[in-house]
């Protein structure tokens, strides 16, 4: 284990590489005299190295590692982590702390810009980063909401790919998503939003001989129906199991940002995206909307 303490008169900070997620980040900025008890740091590889720190850290100082930091907990003042404060007494939670999380963008935090986003990469620990080579189909980086960077398609030809596939059962998606010339239709669904489409009102399973046509709402969250290939296979309405024949033969699927199916492109702007593996539980609901409030100044049912 890697620790390295500071002390000063306001109290000692000391970083630490004990967890295995990482927190968007990697600078610290003091914002008023701050007292730290702790500083975790994620995938110290030999001593960090600390700029900026004076002998009373006051405000304005920063705190910089080559690293990225996994909590800041403070006994007094205030600071900035990844664009978000934390004031005394209260911990840096991010989705990095989610159960079986395996896509976590951000759009203030790893995003590469060539003429536009050539590369926004992922903040959980599966590495699934999106790319876009082609300058020519690269969505810009804008001003959004709250002040914080967003990710902006142009509804033309703008759109955004996985380097992996997301092999998801069960899963959790939280976005932070603006529309601005976009459109919402009754085929507009959840097998949309996930799978790269090929034919109208189908999805693919990865199987060419495999096509599926689908009922979902993704408005009342009810999945009503599904046939592969005009035969009915297993499917749940309301987390409720049907007896139909069985799902056979599925291959991975794709996700794609900016893009709904062949030639049609979302005017959106992205700030965030999260997905888990599985359901997330109440604890976790809670926490993520505290996030998603505080973050974006927005307020939550």
């Amino acid at each position: 284990m890697s620790i390295l303490s500071l002390r000063s008169k306001y109290g000692s900070v000391k970083i630490t590489d004990t967890s295995l997620h990482s927190v968007e980040g990697n600078v610290i900025e003091i914002l008023e005299d701050a007292v730290f008890t702790s500083i975790g740091e994620f995938g110290i590889t030999d001593s960090p190295t600390l700029h900026g720190i004076s002998s009373t850290q006051s405000a304005g100082e920063e705190i910089f590692a080559k690293t990225k930091f996994t909590s800041v907990q403070l006994a007094s003042g205030s600071v900035r982590v990844g664009g978000k404060s934390v004031k005394s007494g209260v911990a840096l939670w991010t989705p990095a702390r989610l159960s079986n999380l395996v896509l976590w963008l951000d759009a203030s935090v790893g995003v590469t810009i060539v003429t536009g986003v050539s590369e926004w990469q992922d903040q959980s620990s599966q590495v699934n980063h999106m790319v876009q080579p082609t300058e020519s189909l690269q969505p810009a980086l804008v001003n959004g909401i709250n002040d914080l960077s967003v990710v902006q398609g142009d509804g033309l030809d703008d759109w955004l790919d996985f380097t992996a596939h997301l092999l998801l059962d069960n899963f959790s998606i939280i976005s932070v998503i603006r529309g601005t010339g976009y459109w919402i239709g009754s085929d507009f669904s959840i097998a949309r939003y996930i799978n790269h489409n090929t034919i109208n009102d189908t999805f693919r399973t990865g199987v060419a001989t495999n096509v599926f046509s689908h009922n979902v709402d993704i408005v009342g969250g009810q999945l009503s129906e599904i046939y592969r290939t005009g035969t009915a296979v297993n499917s749940f309405k309301n987390g409720t199991a049907s007896s139909n024949n069985p799902l056979v033969n599925a291959g991975q699927t794709d996700f794609r940002a900016l893009y709904r199916r062949t030639s049609t492109y979302a005017d959106i702007k992205i700030a965030e995206i999260i997905i888990c593996n599985t359901e997330i539980s109440a604890d976790e609901k809670v926490a993520v909307k505290v996030y998603l409030a505080t973050k974006y100044a927005i307020t939550l049912p």
